[in-house]
């Protein structure tokens, strides 16, 4: 095979990949480093079914009349935990 054959070869299969590439293209996810940031915990939980409970985020627990709001209409009580 010369080198003219050669050329001639990988030519028709670049147009080959080119048209491929054109009728389907490609749905590549290009992944970069990312930093997760997780909020810190509140000291207040609620538990709301059995084994399910949510802390919120710091800052965003819930005021004395909200927790007593919650407590009279749905039943859930709030409690905080202690540190240690």
């Amino acid at each position: 095979m010369t080198d003219i054959d050669k050329l001639d070869q990988w030519f028709k299969e670049e147009l080959a990949r080119i048209r491929y590439e054109l009728e389907f293209p490609s749905r590549k996810i290009e992944f970069t480093s990312a930093i997760i940031h997780i909020p810190e915990r509140s000291n207040w939980y609620v538990v709301l079914f059995d084994e399910l409970s949510y802390y919120p985020k710091k800052g965003s627990e819930p005021n004395l009349f909200q927790r007593k709001m919650m407590e009279l209409f749905f039943g859930v009580k709030w409690k905080k935990t202690t540190q240690k």
